[in-house]
């Protein structure tokens, strides 16, 4: 019932209610449309019933405002909006994944540092306080769209929509554990991202290599405490985090000639698998006259600004890119013959599978544990070593008959005919 104060002409209702009781709920109008209009919305969050208990016991504690039901009412917004949000913020939540992979102990910073950079967009795009559980499937594909007109390659775009939607699944998962710690149910977060439509296509591109004039090039430009970094991506393999954290007398044995990819305290080779890499004859020249200048010590092969310290990865890629820029190469990224430090390790396993040399040998030079990746990456480089592989049987199958029992058959007709003739 709608009710008016005689004195102060402000509208309440009054509603006897078989789930809630009797509630009595100022309206804060003098209008009567307005007031009629609140107490249509309030009558229409009353009939839901049980699920939205919580929501009027909020209500009659002023903790919610009947505008507030009026509106979710006339948008069409579920009742659910109403609730204060479990959920973090969009820019939270990202803090709360990164923050997460930086803790892991197996080391994830490059991980972590990705998501940094894919999940930026989204912040910029959405918001940094948008409700993260208020994102819609129409805003997600809005923001694809966003990321196409940057001109970003298809697989960049691809990554970062992945990044988002790991967002939804890291923190679902989060409140999973928090609600079985606490004995309760967990809330759930609708994820707003469609893989079929929203992921797109991965494009599958070549994998640039260095021919060896461009290799010669690049170490000619490099200056000379700048080679040993070019010549341990060409001639052994590794990484540019890999190459940064590289102790001499540690990682670099010379009497044995090999190069140890190690985990230490607070840093872990990619995935967490240490390797072994020898020392080639094409690599040691630059092994040895780089320690010569620097010494066989305990500290990095390129030590930072700061006593003890490794040099940063973004100093290892300024360097490079400078390099390549005085070799004459192409660094643009959208250039198919550009030229990342990245390069070296795939002119390594490129190199090595032209020889001849066997996969599986290769993968775990390149700490890969099995040898999909490299067949699928470098395996048209090798047409030889599956022709290698089925002719093992040919050793099976020596000085066998290869005539059919039609051809032999044929042949003894032909002999026959041959003796009457004569």
């Amino acid at each position: 019932m709608l009710r008016q104060h005689p004195e102060r002409k402000t509208y309440s209702a009054d509603i006897k209610h078989r789930t809630f009781g009797r509630i009595h709920l100022a309206l804060k109008t003098k209008v009567k449309s307005v007031a009629m209009t609140r107490h249509t919305a309030l009558q229409q969050l009353l009939d839901t019933g049980e699920p939205v208990r919580d929501v009027v016991q909020a209500l009659r504690a002023e903790k919610i405002t009947i505008e507030a039901v009026t509106e979710c009412v006339r948008a069409q917004r579920p009742f659910d909006t109403l609730r204060a949000s479990t959920w973090p913020t969009l820019q939270e939540a990202v803090d709360l994944m990164t923050d997460a992979q930086y803790a892991k102990e197996d080391g994830a910073e490059n991980t972590a540092k990705s998501s940094e950079t894919s999940l930026r967009h989204a912040v910029e795009f959405f918001g940094e306080a948008c409700a993260i559980e208020s994102i819609t499937v129409e805003q997600v594909t809005a923001f694809k769209e966003h990321l196409r007109s940057k001109e970003l390659h298809s697989n960049t775009i691809k990554l970062y929509m992945i990044k988002f939607g790991a967002l939804y699944t890291f923190l679902q998962k989060r409140e999973t554990k928090r609600a079985q710690q606490q004995r309760r149910m967990p809330a759930v977060l609708f994820s707003p991202l469609d893989r079929e439509d929203h992921l797109p296509a991965e494009v599958k591109t070549r994998k640039r290599f260095l021919s060896e004039g461009e290799a010669e090039r690049l170490l000619l430009a490099a200056p000379a405490d700048f080679q040993l970094a070019i010549a341990l991506g060409l001639f052994a393999g590794l990484r540019v985090g890999e190459v940064a954290m590289l102790r001499a007398g540690v990682d670099i044995d010379t009497e044995t000639g090999t190069v140890f990819v190690q985990a230490r305290e607070g840093w872990k080779p990619k995935y967490g698998k240490d390797r072994a890499v020898p020392i080639s004859t094409a690599l040691e020249p630059y092994v040895h006259a780089h320690l010569k200048r620097h010494g066989t010590g305990g500290g990095y092969l390129f030590p930072g600004r700061s006593e003890g310290s490794a040099t940063g990865r973004s100093n290892m890629f300024l360097t490079f890119r400078r390099v390549v820029d005085d070799a004459e190469l192409v660094r643009n990224r959208k250039d198919p013959e550009a030229v990342s430090f990245h390069t070296l390790r795939h002119t390594f396993a490129s190199w090595l599978v032209m020889a001849g040399a066997d996969l599986f040998t290769i993968a775990r030079l390149m700490g890969h544990t099995t040898t999909a990746q490299i067949e699928e990456t470098y395996g048209h480089l090798s047409p030889g070593h599956r022709l290698a592989t089925v002719e093992m049987l040919s050793t099976k199958w020596a000085n066998r008959p290869t005539s059919t029992k039609a051809d032999r058959a044929a042949s003894d007709r032909d002999t026959t005919g041959d003796t009457q003739d004569a």
